[in-house]
């Protein structure tokens, strides 16, 4: 995942695409808007991050064919994210969510959701989270 918010990430991400196996997933975060996603796919990226739930981002991300993982800080926008499409969820900022509410969404989101958790997850708590699911 290579941020848009740094220097010449479309590049990056064809550089990349071009550079790995074809199974390797390559793709762009911080992507706010759909006509980011469309530059993404058009640098070969298969894979878009956002740091919120965009259901505009997610819809071009799904007609592009890529994987979409939004950015969500609650579950009312993490329903709404897999309504729309949403391969996974990309639980934001982590700082908010210790493991007790990620247990909690856990008892509540589809069996099987992909959820990862970004920000203050460290070799000290890194267990406590797995723990949580």
């Amino acid at each position: 995942e290579v941020p848009l918010n740094s220097p010449d990430a479309l590049r990056s991400v064809a550089a990349l695409a071009a550079a790995l196996p074809a199974d390797v997933v390559v793709g762009a975060g911080t992507v706010l808007t759909a006509e980011e996603v469309d530059q993404v796919a058009d640098a070969g990226g298969t894979l878009v991050v956002s740091p919120n739930m965009d259901e505009a981002v997610i819809r071009r991300t799904k007609e592009r064919g890529l994987v979409s993982l939004p950015g969500v800080a609650t579950p009312t926008e993490a329903f709404a994210a897999l309504r729309h499409g949403a391969d996974g969820l990309k639980a934001f900022p982590g700082e908010q969510l210790p493991p007790s509410i990620i247990k909690a969404w856990r008892a509540v989101l589809p069996p099987g959701t992909c959820l990862l958790l970004v920000g203050d997850v460290s070799a000290g708590n890194m267990g406590a989270y797995r723990d949580a699911g």
